[in-house]
């Protein structure tokens, strides 16, 4: 099951309406409409607010694990009380060259590939 069919899956088990369910996460009808008929894959973009509504993990949505459960709020905020420029600093001095580099290339991938998402979303 894709990630669009646990969305569409959920929405049938809990018996909530669409325009319930969009209401929610801050969307239109029509984008849910969209969303059911292959026009637009931008339910990628509240895959946090969905599983917030459902009270499911984002990975569940997102075929990586079968566990609809939600992480706790306390392991979601773990890093909250981190210095982050440290911590991250850390690991990488930890890394060898070649591994840096790596590191480097998939950030700039990841970058890439929101600002892809950003642009076929609008």
């Amino acid at each position: 099951m894709n990630t669009l069919d646990k969305i569409l899956s959920l929405l049938t088990e809990k018996g909530i309406q669409q325009k319930t369910f969009a209401e929610n996460i801050g969307v239109t009808k029509h984008t849910i409409t969209d969303w059911k008929n292959g026009r637009s894959k931008s339910y990628m973009k509240y895959i946090d607010k969905i599983a917030d509504f459902f009270d499911v993990s984002a990975d569940y949505l997102l075929e990586k694990t079968d566990d609809k459960s939600p992480l706790p709020k306390e392991a979601i905020n773990i890093f909250d009380n981190v210095d982050m420029n440290a911590f991250s600093r850390q690991l990488y001095e930890q890394l060898t060259k070649e591994e840096r580099k790596k590191v480097q290339e998939y950030i700039l991938f990841l970058i890439s590939q929101r600002a892809k998402n950003e642009k076929n979303d609008k």
